[in-house]
């Protein structure tokens, strides 16, 4: 594990280089969580300032035979240049930032999972074509938008005795829950540190506030993302960790193991909240619309025009929107955050689901701890499951 030292210079170059970017007009947001509410940060006149610093952390022999810290720190580094203007080829950002290699998914395999979505939406009578998702949401439950609020914390509560049994107690944190407008293309996001967090729910993405919708993302935010920071937090307390990992960053490679669990943890662990069939189907529709976008990010990055990609998500996801679509693929080429972040969805996704359905039910809980308390790259990941379709570093 890193000296102390170096983990403390590391804290501080993210740290300062969050609260630089809070100065600057379009500034990106570095850090997302910070588990130990770390207050130092070295002061930073510019961008050009912290790349150097990230250079020079690179080049430290100690930092360099730390292979997560470093792998941290490379991705830092290429976040960064993008963010000063250059724009790198997509395999070699996402390598970079993400830690794995881009991969398309087949047309077998996306012929596989469209299957059981149809499969799924015929238990409700439910055809798949331009109006599947309208017919589905009338299926459903619609929440008020308070209701929505009350529902994830309930399904928090329900839950925490479930999820305590597998990763062991939870310290209580509390939850500040905000109603936003952003244009942007998540519907729930999370953030904070220590004891106190905040989710907010972006109304621009919630026409409607369908209860299993709501209950796959409770899962995500609530049990999967709070309740891995807590698990993190105690073992950096315990200095089993460096504590520069309590900074987290959505650019990252942690960003794998965060969001490949919190898409999946419902094929974890036995909660009667996502065994009713709805939410079964919602999850394999969120599955499936995935590797659609996954192939449509990559067809964009290299070269595809905005009416082909647009065109290939319609032609598997019948029920879009054109427009809409043609709107949100913007950011997957020039957001140099979103770049990266968006396309950690679908693989990580799918990799996750593969490891779920070839484990019992013990290894399932034994999986979980493993990620809960552990920092990991998609490398380590394939390196206990070398089945994985995943390409990593």
């Amino acid at each position: 594990m890193l000296s102390k030292e170096k983990d403390k210079e590391i804290c501080d170059l993210l740290m300062g280089w969050h609260k630089l970017e809070t100065t600057l007009a379009g500034g990106a947001a570095v850090v997302d969580f910070n588990l130990l509410e770390y207050e130092g940060g070295r002061d930073y006149s510019s961008r050009y300032e912290v790349l150097n610093h990230i250079k020079a952390l690179l080049n430290d022999q100690e930092i360099q035979k730390d292979v997560h810290s470093y792998a941290r720190l490379k991705a830092q580094d290429a976040f960064l240049r993008n963010l000063m203007g250059e724009h790198w080829d997509f395999k070699r950002y996402i390598e970079s930032t993400l830690g794995f290699t881009p991969h398309l998914f087949s047309k077998e395999e996306i012929e596989v999972e469209k299957a059981r979505l149809i499969r799924q939406l015929n238990e409700f009578d439910i055809a798949f074509d331009v109006q599947t998702e309208k017919n589905l949401n009338d299926a459903d439950v619609i929440l008020s938008p308070e209701e929505a609020q009350k529902l994830f914390l309930d399904i928090y509560a329900r839950n925490r005795p479930l999820i305590e049994e597998i990763v062991g107690k939870i310290d209580d944190f509390r939850v500040n829950v905000e109603m936003v407008y952003e244009d942007s293309y998540w519907k729930n996001w999370v953030d904070g540190g220590g004891l106190n967090y905040r989710l907010r729910f972006n109304t621009k993405n919630y026409k409607e506030f369908p209860r299993s919708v709501c209950i796959c993302l409770a899962f995500h935010e609530m049990l999967t993302h709070f309740v891995n920071a807590m698990c993190w937090r105690q073992v950096m307390i315990n200095e089993q960790m460096p504590q520069h990992f309590g900074m987290t960053t959505v650019h990252g490679p942690e960003s794998f193991l965060m969001e490949g669990m919190a898409q999946t943890l419902s094929q974890f662990i036995d909660s009667a909240d996502v065994k009713c069939s709805i939410v079964m189907l919602r999850e394999q529709m969120s599955l499936y619309r995935f590797l659609i976008d996954n192939n449509a990010q990559i067809m964009l990055n290299e070269g595809s025009s905005i009416e082909e990609c647009v065109n290939y998500i319609i032609e598997y996801l019948p029920y879009k929107n054109a427009e809409e679509e043609a709107h949100d693929l913007k950011s997957w080429v020039n957001n140099p955050q979103f770049r990266a972040y968006e396309f950690v969805y679908p693989m990580s996704y799918y990799s996750f689901i593969q490891i779920g359905r070839t484990l019992n039910a013990e290894e399932k809980k034994d999986f979980i701890r493993y990620i809960y308390r552990n920092w990991l790259l998609p490398h380590d990941i394939k390196q206990k499951f070398p089945n994985l379709l995943l390409n990593t570093l």
